[in-house]
């Protein structure tokens, strides 16, 4: 134990002996950067409905953004006569140093009879894939327009949605 105490001590003091070599190791590990594919947003597929019927025809824009790209991208989907709708799998190869932070975030919106209804709200801060929903696939997703808003946690991850699904 007194080795790697007196190990630790060397290198700090080895790495500090000149007037900015604190300055210089910081520099170095901020230098640092790592490329990598990251999931900005899984896939999700369910069905649109107001008070338990379809919506068909509807227009859905999703809005995905992620660090370096706060502007983001729209997708956009349309939902067939029965109300489904798919949005497919988002990825995106970052150059990220090793101190900042991957964050996504998510939303997903329609008009309807003239208003704005948001339907998803999410963050993530973890690059796999369905991360933002607790690492599971939404079995059965309906979002209803008439539900009220639900808000869930998965660690530092965040869901707002008017969507349900089935945990099986």
């Amino acid at each position: 134990m007194r080795y790697i105490v007196f190990l630790i001590l060397a290198l700090f003091a080895a790495g500090c002996d000149t007037k900015n070599g604190e300055a210089e190791m910081i520099q170095m590990f901020l230098n640092k950067s790592e490329k990598k594919t990251y999931v900005i947003a899984s896939p999700i597929e369910g069905v649109l409905q107001k008070d338990g019927k379809p919506l068909s025809n509807i227009k859905m824009i999703r809005r995905l953004r992620w660090n370096g790209n706060e502007g983001g991208i729209f997708q956009k989907v349309i939902t067939d006569r029965n109300g489904a709708f798919q949005f497919p799998l988002h990825e995106e190869t970052l150059t990220m140093t090793k101190l900042a932070q991957f964050v996504a975030k998510a939303d997903i919106e329609i008009e309807f009879e003239g208003e704005k209804v948001d339907l998803w709200y999410s963050t993530k801060f973890l690059e796999g894939l369905y991360d933002d929903t607790a690492g599971q696939f939404l079995n059965d997703l309906v979002c209803d327009i008439s539900n009220s808003e639900e808000r869930y946690r998965n660690g530092a991850s965040k869901l707002s949605t008017l969507c349900r699904w089935n945990d099986d």
